[in-house]
C-alpha cells in the first residue's frame, strides 16, 4: 500500500472510502481535485435518488423469503398452513439486522481520520470487509434488509441502463463494467452477495420424463441445437467441456459450474417471477438457470428428503449476455437471498419456539 518511506503509492492515490457504504471506491477525478477528505462524496452506489427503489427491493426480497418459508412449512407438514404465531415470529426473525453492517459502521467511524497511516489501514479494513461480507453476514436471509447489498443492487440497474444508452453492443456491457475492480461491477456484487453452491440432478432419465410443454421434454429444451452448437465451441478449452448434444455432457458441465464460488467468475441472482436461481459465468458469458424450489410445490414429504434441484436451461454467450444485461437493468432479476438449508433450520427453530 505504501513505499519504504511511507508515501502512498500511485496505485492507491485515487482510492477513497465511501462515507455511506464504507467500501473502497476508485475515483480518479476526485483525486485530481486535491480534496484531502478521504471519502467519496459522489459514490454512485449511495446517491439519494435510489431510496424509493431500495425500499421496493427490500419489500420484494422480504416477501420472497416469507413465501419460501411458507412453502417449506407446507412441504414438511402435509400441505398444512403455518400458524399466525409462526408467521409473526418469522417476520420478526427476517427483520433482524445483518451482522456485517455492524463492522461497516465501525469502519465509517474511522473514515474521517486525518492521519495518513490510519487512512491506509481503513482502506485495508474496507477491502477485507468487501472480501468477507458474506461470511460475516452469517446467512443469506440477511441480504433482504442489508443497506449495503440493496444500495449496490439498485445502483447496478442505474449504471447498466446508462451503459446501455451509450452502447451499440449490448453483449459487451457486462464485460466492460467488470473491468474496473473498485467501481460498481459484477465482481464486487458477487463478493457482497456471495455464492450459493448447489447440487442439481444429473440423471438424464429425469429430464427425459419431465414435460415442459405438451410436445417438449426438459431434455429436448436442454438439447436446443442452436444453443448446444455454441456451447460446444465456447467450452472447448474448459474442463469439463461439452462435446455434443449428449445430455450427460450438458448436465456435467452445468452441474460443475453450479459449484463455482470465485467472486470474479460468477454472479448469482433470482428471476423475479419464477424465482429460478440464475448463475451467470462472468468471463465465459454463460447463463445457467436452476429450479431449486421445484420440490416445494409438493404438498407432502418425499421419501428420503428433498429432491435435487432441476436444471432449467443453459444459454451460451451470444443470446445470454445481451438478454441478461437488459433483464438486470429492467429489474427482472433480484439478489439471491434464499438458501433452502438455512431457511429449513430457521423454520424448524421457529416452530419449536412457537409450540405451546
Amino acid at each position: 500500500m505504501s513505499d519504504p518511506h511511507g508515501n502512498i503509492s500511485m496505485q492507491t492515490a485515487d482510492i477513497y472510502i465511501c462515507q455511506q457504504c464504507a467500501l473502497p471506491i476508485r475515483n480518479a477525478e476526485f483525486a485530481k481535485s486535491g480534496n484531502t477528505d478521504f471519502t467519496c462524496p459522489n459514490c454512485e452506489v449511495c446517491k439519494t435518488d435510489l431510496s424509493e427503489r431500495i425500499e421496493v427491493l427490500e419489500r420484494t426480497l422480504h416477501t420472497m423469503l416469507v413465501d419460501v418459508v411458507k412453502r417449506l412449512y407446507r412441504y414438511q407438514h402435509g400441505g398444512n398452513e403455518p400458524t399466525d404465531k409462526f408467521l409473526q415470529m418469522l417476520d420478526s426473525e427476517l427483520q433482524r439486522k445483518n451482522p456485517a453492517e455492524d463492522t461497516i459502521e465501525e469502519i465509517k467511524k474511522g473514515v474521517l481520520s486525518t492521519d495518513q497511516n490510519e487512512r491506509l489501514r481503513n482502506i485495508m479494513r474496507s477491502e477485507k470487509m468487501l472480501s468477507e461480507f458474506s461470511h460475516r453476514s452469517r446467512g443469506r436471509r440477511y441480504i433482504a434488509h442489508s443497506p449495503t447489498i440493496l444500495r449496490h443492487w439498485a445502483a447496478l440497474r442505474r449504471k447498466l441502463r446508462k451503459e446501455l444508452d451509450n452502447s451499440h453492443d449490448k453483449e459487451s456491457v457486462l464485460k466492460n463494467i467488470e473491468k474496473d475492480r473498485y467501481r460498481l461491477n459484477l465482481e464486487r456484487l458477487s463478493k457482497l452477495v456471495g455464492d450459493n453452491p448447489i447440487c442439481i440432478s444429473r440423471d438424464p432419465q429425469y429430464y427425459e420424463k419431465r414435460m415442459v410443454s405438451p410436445r417438449e421434454t426438459r431434455a429436448d429444451h436442454l438439447r436446443n441445437p442452436d444453443h448446444v452448437k455454441e456451447l460446444i465451441t465456447q467450452t472447448q478449452k474448459m474442463n469439463p467441456k461439452i462435446k455434443g448434444d449428449d445430455l450427460k455432457g450438458i448436465l456435467r458441465f452445468a452441474g460443475n459450474a453450479c459449484f463455482i464460488t470465485q467472486s470474479d467468475e460468477v454472479i448469482e441472482f433470482r428471476e423475479r417471477k419464477t424465482k429460478h436461481l440464475c448463475k451467470y459465468l462472468i468471463q465465459d458469458q454463460i447463463l445457467i438457470v436452476v429450479d431449486d424450489l421445484q420440490s416445494l410445490k409438493q404438498s407432502a414429504n418425499h421419501p428420503g428428503g428433498m429432491p435435487l434441484s432441476e436444471l432449467v436451461s443453459i444459454h451460451p454467450r451470444r443470446p445470454a449476455s445481451g438478454k441478461v444485461i437488459l433483464h438486470l437493468a429492467d429489474g427482472r432479476y433480484l439478489p439471491n437471498c434464499v438458501d433452502l438449508d438455512e431457511l429449513t433450520i430457521l423454520s424448524q427453530r421457529i416452530e419449536e419456539e412457537a409450540s405451546p
